[in-house]
């Protein structure tokens, strides 16, 4: 694993480069994150820009079965066969869904990676999607639905992401039971629409990206069409929205959501209000929103983000009984309104920084996927990378931040008791 000083200068300096593809370079994007540990696990990803903000209203949850037909079947090799070679050599095959990306992902000891993606390769490029795998596609897609929606904090995300951005970004994450993907053939069609060169990233751990470079570059990926696809409409962040879901509980969950710049802003206001991870072990902490969660034994106050190629969000959750969700909820915002309008010390401002920063770099130095979300995070967008924005904040900016933040009007969602659950206009 590599330390957290060699782990931030990596992903610090490192860019995507575009494998050659017939002595030309195509724009598949290619990145590595090598390591000189002998016996170190290594990983090889591909991650295609197609996760659920890309579904039209006619495609809606095809994005979750694109996912579930990962590693299934292909031309050269069975299901069967892939999962039972990873298990041989020791090896682990994920399939992962995100609001912008369907990601692939082979762990394995690093010396087998050249192997690996020799499978993952053929299965992106060349999973059959026969008609008779679907009925047991289906099942588990509608499996997974079905255990997000007896969760309240998934269906809370669900219901604020829908509230913020309706559509796009909007779109659930899971196929819902009722949907209209029926065939194999949709799943295959929406693949096709998308699967052009620019809408691929290929990551690798434990391998240098020259070395991931000259292996896509003899794979079929390398020859994918050049061409962008229809390009989403840019996220709108709709302040004042509020999507309220009733349940028959004694427990409530309630989100408010900020707009924020940028992704590193948004962890910076996150840290200065007070992250869900605590820093002090059986305490809250001394931040703003620990205060308020103080004056109420049995509830839970913290900060999240979201963020996104063009949008991010900063978030405040409170989890409640729900019979004092309204006064912990007025607690909150009052808390929140009078940061707008204070001043920032010193001290707070390099207690936000550090946490920001830990918390990035432990996410990604604990988990193998913390590493590849946050490359993946910059595949398709810009190539600042959270680390440099994080550098460039300064005290001036996260005061005019925090103003400008939470003096605006949020979203909100809630998951809970609706006889007891406060509208937006009754708490700001």
């Amino acid at each position: 694993m590599l330390r957290l000083s060699s782990l931030k200068q990596s992903l610090k300096t490192r860019s995507f480069s575009s494998a050659a593809a017939g002595g030309l370079k195509n724009n598949v994007k290619v990145v590595g994150l090598e390591s000189q540990k002998p016996y170190e696990l290594g990983s090889v990803s591909v991650v295609l820009n197609m996760g659920s903000r890309f579904e039209k209203p006619d495609q809606a949850g095809v994005a979750h079965y694109l996912k579930a037909f990962g590693f299934r079947n292909s031309k050269e090799k069975t299901g069967f066969r892939k999962v039972r070679e990873a298990e041989l050599q020791g090896a682990m095959l994920t399939s992962e869904l995100t609001r912008e990306n369907v990601i692939y992902t082979v762990e394995c000891f690093k010396q087998d990676i050249p192997y690996f993606f020799e499978m993952i390769n053929e299965m992106t490029t060349k999973t059959l999607f026969n008609s008779w795998e679907f009925e047991q596609v289906n099942s588990t897609v509608l499996l997974e639905s079905s255990i997000a929606a007896s969760n309240p904090l998934t269906v809370l995300s669900e219901q604020l992401h829908h509230a913020i951005y309706r559509t796009g970004l909007g779109n659930s994450l899971y196929a819902s039971p009722s949907n209209s993907i029926n065939s194999s053939e949709i799943v295959k069609n929406y693949l096709a629409s998308r699967f052009t060169a620019e809408n691929v990233a290929i990551l690798g751990s434990g391998i240098s990206t020259e070395q991931l470079s000259a292996l896509v570059s003899s794979s079929d990926l390398s020859a994918l069409p050049k061409g962008s696809s229809e390009a989403p409409a840019k996220s709108k962040f709709h302040a004042g929205s509020e999507i309220h879901t009733g349940s028959i509980s004694e427990f409530s969950h309630y989100a408010l959501a900020f707009e924020a710049p940028d992704a590193a802003t948004a962890r910076l206001l996150a840290e200065f209000l007070g992250s869900s991870s605590g820093h002090i072990k059986y305490s809250s902490g001394i931040s703003p929103l620990s205060k308020v969660a103080s004056e109420f034994p049995g509830s839970s106050v913290s900060s999240f983000t979201n963020s996104y190629s063009d949008s991010s969000i900063v978030g405040i959750l409170v989890s409640s009984p729900s019979a004092q969700l309204r006064s912990v909820l007025d607690a909150t915002v009052k808390q929140v309104r009078a940061l707008a309008d204070s001043q920032i010390s010193p001290e707070s401002f390099g207690r936000a920084v550090s946490c920001a920063r830990m918390y990035y770099l432990n996410n990604i130095a604990e988990s193998a996927s913390g590493t590849r979300a946050a490359l993946a995070s910059t595949a398709f967008s810009s190539p600042c990378t959270f680390s440099q924005q994080l550098d460039s904040a300064s005290l001036p900016t996260l005061q005019a931040a925090v103003k400008s933040t939470f003096s605006s009007k949020p979203a909100a969602a809630s998951v809970g008791n609706s006889m007891l659950t406060p509208y937006l206009d009754t708490i700001l």
